[in-house]
């Protein structure tokens, strides 16, 4: 716990290695990103960003479901589809 406290203080960025380490989990995410289509990219955000948030409030997520529906301009039961389909191609 000591040397990783000291890391931390001495380097420069401490999350420098996570994006960097040629298996680090940084670097992982960010080849699946980019392996993304543009619109699969925004739709990967927007859950990042706003699912966890939302989710307490809404339990059943069908109001964030609606909203971000909305939001890419897209029916809700097509939405639906494109989560069950981006949750399959994200998952490795």
């Amino acid at each position: 716990m000591l040397r990783w406290k000291d890391h931390l203080e001495t380097s420069g960025d401490p999350l420098k290695d996570v994006w960097s380490s040629q298996n680090s989990i940084g670097r992982k995410l960010g080849l699946q990103f980019r392996s993304l289509h543009p619109r699969e990219q925004l739709l990967f955000l927007d859950i990042a960003l706003y699912m966890s948030s939302s989710f307490w409030s809404d339990p059943s997520g069908s109001r964030w479901l609606e909203w971000i529906s909305e939001l890419h301009d897209v029916d809700v039961p097509v939405m639906a589809r494109k989560l069950v389909l981006f949750r399959w191609r994200t998952s490795d």
